[in-house]
């Protein structure tokens, strides 16, 4: 008897320290067959469409969609008590840090998921859009200056005699992209290279950039200052 008490002792504490491990080495990773997490992952996936009465909301509440990232990546939870699972298209709830909360739509069938509404205990943001216009959730400006800054830069021979004519120094090009304002991505899903035109500032004056993220480079295709250089 005393034996087999003493291998189950030895049993369970292996297994303590195989949960422990798994928690250290992979975190919420060793978890992905978890409802919350599976979730998540779901919702990451997809492209994430925003309404125009939701994005000004999102536009009150902070100065980019970091808050939604955020919501997804890491210290949003899922409240399955308000969400709706039975529906064809499910939506859940999640509470996020500082009493922010979103509530997202997924649409399996066109692989994408809808953000349908955000708020912030403390904030007051309203709007009289209709939601009617979609488009596309934009980067946050933290996701989106790690992405161009993913790969080395090159310069499409037209770039080159822009940024002559608007006086930029190259390297100052290289580090244009950390003063954005804003930014577009009008090829959306349909090409290979994801496309983005970056608002951004140099000596004091406006500029779009846009960036062509390939594989391996990220391309520099246009400078556009507030008066147009002809070549």
């Amino acid at each position: 008897m005393d034996k087999f008490k003493n291998r189950i002792k030895y049993y369970l504490v292996g297994f303590l320290m195989g949960v422990i491990a798994v928690a250290f080495f992979f975190g919420q990773r060793g978890c992905s067959w978890l409802p919350e997490n599976r979730v998540k992952t779901v919702i990451s996936e997809n492209r994430i469409i925003i309404g125009d009465s939701i994005q000004a909301i999102l536009d009150c509440l902070s100065e980019d969609s970091q808050p939604i990232y955020d919501i997804l990546n890491y210290n949003g939870d899922v409240d399955f008590s308000k969400s709706d699972t039975k529906s064809d298209q499910k939506t859940y709830w999640f509470d996020g840090a500082d009493g922010f909360t979103a509530e997202f739509k997924i649409n399996e069938e066109d692989r994408y998921s809808e953000l349908v509404s955000i708020n912030q205990t403390g904030k007051n943001c309203e709007t009289r859009l209709l939601n009617d216009k979609k488009h596309t959730l934009i980067l946050p400006k933290k996701i989106l200056n790690q992405i161009i800054e993913s790969h080395k830069f090159v310069l499409y021979d037209t770039v080159k005699y822009q940024i002559e004519c608007y006086e930029i120094p190259e390297d100052s090009l290289y580090r244009i992209h950390l003063k954005s304002t804003g930014y577009s991505s009008p090829s959306e899903e349909k090409l290979v290279n994801k496309i983005f035109n970056v608002t951004t500032e140099f000596e004091g004056n406006q500029y779009i950039i846009t960036y062509e993220i390939g594989e391996n480079r990220t391309r520099i295709q246009n400078v556009a200052g507030e008066t147009p250089c002809e070549n």
